[in-house]
């Protein structure tokens, strides 16, 4: 029975998805759940896996071409109708041992000349040229006697036209930038954005890091994510999201942590942070880290955000403010950790200071609300032994 393959929804955003390359071809047996083919999303690059065993049949969609979520793009233990690689290539040949005849026409006496040059050039390489207004003289030929292929036509277009082009220094956006640039400009244009800042006395917090196993390699977004979604649970209105006519408060704690990457921006979700341990997320954050490091991301990695965080620490920021992540309330964003003169006890010394700053959706909370959130969090980073009980 004939079953198709269909491209899945690997985000809430995705409309459509670029095939970037088949794990199989035509006439390969697959397994339900092995890896066939890697997509291109709004969000990130990611794998289908396969939902049925059997053998491929045809790819309807190949590598380079789009597909919307739902519609075919190959099919299992059908009829066969695609030709293989090297029945392709046995035509080719064939029709290259029998060169067609060039096309000639009657020349007018008023444009005789004592030379006819004639191009040799397959159909559709001549089809493609004239669509490309390309003129064959300029192409050289790769085939038998010199022949234009199709192939011959793509190579003379990589091929840049003017000095002037090379020297435009303009650089294509991925499909993953476009995406992210017209989330943020929404997010900016349709949520009505405010931020609260605390500096948080980190003082116990160094301390209570480096005191930590360090056979466990639990970092301090580690921290943070534990931290936040104990806040969170105090606090369930910022781990929600606006619907027009109500909002929607979500029952599971899933939060994003921003990674910046060559392709762009990704968050990457970490679920239900406020069940589990901070040993428990320190190693789903070390199988996160990999697969964006390997581009291996799974749809689960990439859906069911409810809050984000972003830490610019590494980079020695001391402040800064997050863009909140749509269609979240609120997110996060976490500074360096610094020393500077702080007054204790009416006495000026030094001490380890990080700033945080809440950016919040003022459709779903006010200034108070976003306040009394951060305090409590800035007293949990403060008093950083309870997020281990």
């Amino acid at each position: 029975m004939t079953k198709e393959i269909t491209m899945p929804r690997l985000s809430e955003t995705m409309a459509d998805g670029k095939i970037l390359s088949w794990h199989k071809k035509v006439n390969d047996r697959i397994n339900k759940g092995e890896i066939i083919a890697e997509v291109e999303t709004d969000k990130a690059n990611m794998e289908i896996e396969a939902v049925d065993s059997g053998v491929i049949s045809d790819i309807l969609v190949t590598e380079g071409q789009k597909a919307k979520v739902g519609d075919p793009i190959a099919l299992l233990n059908g009829k066969r109708t695609q030709k293989l690689p090297e029945e392709i290539k046995a035509e080719e040949v064939k029709k290259e041992e029998k060169p067609e005849k060039p096309e000639e026409r009657e020349i007018p006496k008023h444009e005789y000349k004592p030379e006819k040059i004639q191009i040799k050039a397959s159909p559709l390489a001549r089809k493609m040229a004239e669509k490309e207004h390309i003129d064959l003289s300029d192409v050289k030929g790769s085939g038998p006697g010199g022949r234009i292929r199709e192939s011959d036509i793509y190579e003379y277009m990589k091929k840049p036209e003017t000095a002037q082009e090379e020297k435009t220094g303009e650089k294509p956006l991925s499909r993953m930038k476009q995406t992210i640039a017209d989330r943020m400009s929404r997010s900016k244009k349709e949520i009505p954005h405010f931020y609260v800042t605390y500096e948080v006395d980190a003082d116990r917090l160094v301390n209570f890091y480096n005191n930590l196993d360090k056979t466990k390699n639990i970092t301090y977004n580690d921290i943070f994510i534990k931290a936040a979604a104990l806040a969170l649970k105090v606090h369930p209105i910022f781990n929600s999201s606006f619907e027009q006519d109500h909002i929607e408060l979500r029952q599971n704690i899933n939060i994003g942590i921003a990674f910046a990457t060559e392709d762009g921006l990704l968050v990457p979700v970490v679920h239900d942070c406020d069940k589990k341990s901070l040993e428990e997320i320190s190693a789903e954050m070390k199988i996160i880290k990999d697969r964006v490091k390997n581009n291996k991301l799974k749809p689960e990695n990439m859906t069911g955000g409810t809050f984000s965080i972003s830490n610019m620490g590494m980079y020695g920021v001391k402040e800064f403010s997050a863009i909140i992540n749509p269609p979240e309330a609120a997110g996060l964003a976490v500074s360096a950790i610094f020393k500077k003169p702080v007054v204790k006890n009416d006495e000026i010394v030094i001490g380890y200071i990080i700033n945080i700053t809440l950016s919040a959706d003022h459709r779903i909370v006010n200034g108070a609300d976003a306040a009394i959130f951060l305090k409590d969090l800035k007293d949990i980073l403060e008093n950083p032994d309870n997020i281990t009980k």
